[in-house]
C-alpha cells in the first residue's frame, strides 16, 4: 500500500481509516443468500448480536474484557463456536443451532471471521466490530503467537470427531491430528506462508468493510489506542470510570 504524502511530511493514513474509506458494493453475501441450501435454513432472529469479525491478534481479548465491563457477556471461544466451525464444515450451516447465540451478548474471534456473513445473516439486527491493526505489525503478532506451538502440517481437510478446545494454545484440534481448523478456514494452511497470511488478513478487512452496512459497522485499532470514545457511542453505552483495558500487552 503507497503511503500518501511520503517526503512531504503529511503522516500516511492509518490502516483502519485506509479500510473504512475502501469500500465498494460487494456480492459475497448476495451470492450466499442465492443458493438453495441457504435458503431453505435461514431463520432471521431479531436478537441484537455483537459480532466481532476481526482476526486474532488485533485486540480480540481487550475487546471481550471491554464488553465485559459494559456488562455484556462475550464468548471468546467457547463450545458455541466448536459447534460452529464442526457443524459448518461436516454438514450444513441450516444445522447450526443458531438459537444458542442469543444466550449471549457478542461472538468474538475465531472461527467469526470466517462465519461473520452467515451469523449476520441470521441476525439482521446485530452490529459488526472489525478489530484490526497495521498489516505487518499483525503478522509478527501472528508468528510470535503461533510458534509457541509446535503444529505439524496437516491435509487441507477437517477433522470428523468432535472439535476440542486447546486453552493454552486457543486453537481447535481434534484426537487424531494436531492442527488448527481455524487457520485452515482463515488462512488455507495450517502453517500459511507469510504472505499467504497477509493477502488473507487484508483480503478479509476489505471484504468486512465492504460487505457490512457502515450503519452497523465499527472499525477499531485498539493496538493504536482506539477505546471507549469508539466503543461506547456504537454500542449506545455509557463510558465506564475504569481505563479501556490492555490485555496481552506483552504478546503484542
Amino acid at each position: 500500500m503507497a503511503q500518501r504524502g511520503a517526503g512531504s511530511g503529511e503522516a500516511p493514513p492509518s490502516w483502519s481509516a485506509f479500510l473504512t474509506g475502501a469500500s465498494n458494493p460487494g456480492s459475497a453475501l448476495s451470492v450466499l443468500q442465492a443458493t438453495e441450501q441457504w435458503a431453505a435454513g435461514v431463520q432471521p432472529s431479531s436478537h441484537p448480536l455483537v459480532i466481532a469479525a476481526g482476526h486474532g491478534r488485533t485486540g480480540t481479548t481487550s475487546l471481550q474484557a471491554a464488553m465485559e465491563l459494559l456488562g455484556m457477556t462475550a464468548d471468546h471461544y467457547s463450545p458455541r463456536t466448536m459447534e460452529l466451525v464442526h457443524q459448518a464444515e461436516h454438514s450444513s450451516c441450516d444445522e447450526v443451532d443458531w438459537r444458542q447465540f442469543e444466550q449471549i451478548d457478542a461472538v468474538i474471534d475465531a472461527p467469526v471471521p470466517s462465519f461473520y456473513l452467515e451469523l449476520l445473516e441470521r441476525f439482521p439486527q446485530s452490529k459488526v466490530i472489525l478489530t484490526v491493526r497495521e498489516p505487518r505489525s499483525w503478522l509478527k503478532s501472528f508468528r510470535s503467537h503461533y510458534q509457541k506451538f509446535s503444529q505439524q502440517e496437516a491435509a487441507s481437510v477437517l477433522p470428523t470427531t468432535p472439535l476440542k478446545l486447546n486453552p493454552v494454545s486457543n486453537t481447535f484440534y481434534a484426537d487424531e491430528m494436531t492442527i488448527s481448523p481455524n487457520r485452515l478456514l482463515d488462512f488455507g494452511s495450517n502453517t500459511p506462508s507469510d504472505t499467504q497470511a497477509l493477502k488473507r488478513y487484508v483480503a478479509h478487512n476489505l471484504e468486512v468493510v465492504r460487505e457490512v452496512p457502515h450503519d452497523r459497522l465499527l472499525v477499531m485499532d485498539i493496538i493504536a489506542g482506539d477505546g471507549w470514545d469508539k466503543l461506547c457511542p456504537f454500542l449506545g453505552k455509557p463510558v465506564p470510570e475504569a481505563a479501556f483495558p490492555h490485555r496481552n500487552a506483552t504478546g503484542r
